[in-house]
């Protein structure tokens, strides 16, 4: 009788580990902040003339992005389900290329959307094909990582603007 309670015991606990491993592998990812709502007003874009976008990442969104997509990507889509910015893009060879944001499309044959920031840690060195951009007195530079790879920092700030080549 002990060798049967015995093997039952195990049989079951056998079972409640495999339900635990199912039920973690299908847990969602619940981003960190969901109370907070994103408008015009606290989204930290600000549309400029000749075609720039800037947008400065804040906490409060940036808390709203799963743990394994904080990405700019990602934090432009909260911004655009949000409408507050709209943007166009599609999937290429090296990830999203951006083709319009807010209504203003890149003639593919000569234009382009340039992502820029000023956090050092991912942006590229200036040099002969790396002019700065010097917004309101800060100075951004080309961003090293396209949309979908570039991880957003809190308080870095990012800027869309359209250029020709």
């Amino acid at each position: 009788m002990k060798k049967v309670i015995t093997s039952l015991s195990a049989i079951l606990l056998v079972v409640a580990i495999c339900f635990a491993f199912v039920a973690c592998d299908n847990a969602e990812v619940t981003p960190g902040n969901t109370d907070f709502v994103i408008t015009s007003e606290n989204c930290g874009v600000t549309v400029k003339e000749n075609n720039i976008v800037v947008i400065k990442a804040k906490q409060e969104i940036f808390d709203m992005l799963d743990s394994n997509k904080q990405f700019l990507a990602n934090y432009m889509e909260l911004l655009k389900d949000a409408n507050v910015l709209d943007y166009v893009a599609k999937e290429g060879s090296y990830g999203l290329f951006i083709e319009t944001v807010n209504g203003v499309t890149a003639n593919a044959a000569s234009e382009y959307w340039r992502i820029c920031t000023n956090d050092a840690d991912y942006s590229s060195p200036a040099g002969e094909w790396n002019t700065p951009v010097e917004i309101d007195g800060i100075t951004y530079l080309s961003a090293a990582l396209g949309v979908s790879s570039l991880p957003v920092k809190v308080g870095a700030t990012y800027v869309l603007k359209l250029e020709s080549y």
